[in-house]
């Protein structure tokens, strides 16, 4: 199995989550994996493309992460003897700082 996953930030501006100041930071990913294997007697080959998205609200002050958004879209393929089945995933996970 190989994997590869590109981020790219960038700083959208200033902002305040839960009356705290924040700076609000962004991420775009792009992601490509692939492998093979066997179950058995059958060859399986695994592949999956997709991009994703991260939006970070920083508290600077305190130097810890208030909150944090992830998506993330994927197009899968599993080929296994000779047939492949096409799946997407779409996820979402939300993350907050626990005081």
């Amino acid at each position: 199995m190989r994997s590869q996953a590109t981020h790219s930030y960038s700083v959208a501006g200033e902002s305040q989550y839960e009356g705290v100041p924040i700076l609000v930071v962004q991420r775009a990913d792009t992601i490509h994996a692939e492998g093979e294997g066997a179950q058995q007697q059958h060859r399986l080959v695994f592949s999956a493309d997709g991009v994703g998205k991260a939006t970070y609200y920083l508290d600077t002050r305190a130097g810890r992460v208030m909150h944090l958004t992830v998506d993330q879209n994927l197009d899968l393929t599993v080929t296994a003897s000779g047939k492949a089945n096409h799946f997407r995933q779409s996820t979402r996970q939300d993350f907050t700082l626990v005081r």
